[in-house]
């Protein structure tokens, strides 16, 4: 038997998102200049497939998005960028978060 996984409750996440984008369509928007990540085709597939080890596994091992849903009961939001425009994306984790009450920011306001 493999030893219990657990997590310190003072860093664990309260919110887990997993965005998904297939690799083709994550690239052309890196290099496309729509986003930021890999400088080079080499390092865009050397951090695809440590991505790909650490979320989607193919020994049955649970990913990291598995990992907080079974470990720590937390909800996963799921989101698919290629299938969602920006502001689709950014309204569902908006509604994901706001569900457990009211998100208050802490930092200062432009006016203050």
């Amino acid at each position: 038997d493999k030893p219990k996984r657990r997590v310190a409750e003072k860093v664990a996440p309260e919110f887990v998102v997993a965005l998904r984008s297939e690799p083709d369509f994550c690239k052309a928007r890196i290099f496309n200049g729509l986003a930021e990540g890999a400088a080079t085709e080499q390092e865009f597939l050397v951090k695809t497939a440590e991505y790909k080890k650490a979320n989607l596994p193919q020994d049955g091992s649970p990913g990291t998005s598995d990992f907080f849903a079974e470990v720590t009961n937390t909800k996963v939001l799921h989101v698919d960028v290629d299938a969602s425009s920006e502001d689709e994306a950014f309204q569902a984790m908006r509604v994901y978060m706001e569900a457990k009450g009211q998100f208050f920011n802490d930092l200062r306001s432009e006016e203050e």
